[in-house]
């Protein structure tokens, strides 16, 4: 499966029509468009997205303990989200999602720009960790 390669620059973020991304680096995007987007926001996808980017901007976000309630919630969603939407013939390749996890959050409000740190496990145990400053979705 392959998408265009969405290009995140804070809250400038573009999408690349000459580039594509697939396999690992196809679901590291999947997993960080999920995580920016606010819930219910997507009329094709209504359970695409998760609560937070309204957590970060109404102050839930205030102590390492919140973020990680926060992260670990935002994870899950975005894990069943993608879970849903995979075509099933791909739900048990090596590169498809095994496991999120959100380690830092961070919201500037005068970018509107979410700073995460983010890894992603694969189904082969494999992982990456993402680190990215995200538009603010909404």
């Amino acid at each position: 499966m392959k998408d265009l390669k969405i290009i995140f620059n804070g809250d400038a973020s573009t999408i690349d029509l000459n580039d594509t991304v697939e396999d690992k680096n196809l679901y590291e995007q999947k997993v960080l468009i999920n995580l920016v987007t606010a819930n219910g926001t997507d009329k094709v996808f209504p359970t695409r997205g998760t609560r937070l980017l309204a957590d970060s901007i109404y102050g839930r976000v205030y102590s390492k303990t919140g973020a990680v309630h926060v992260g670990n919630f935002a994870a899950l969603d975005t894990i069943y989200f993608i879970r849903s939407t995979d075509p099933k013939d791909l739900q048990n390749e090596p590169y498809t999602i095994n496991d999120v996890n959100v380690y830092t959050i961070s919201y500037n409000n005068q970018e509107n720009v979410l700073n995460m740190s983010v890894q992603v496990v694969y189904k082969d145990k494999t992982s990456t960790e993402v680190v990215a400053d995200l538009p603010a979705l909404s």
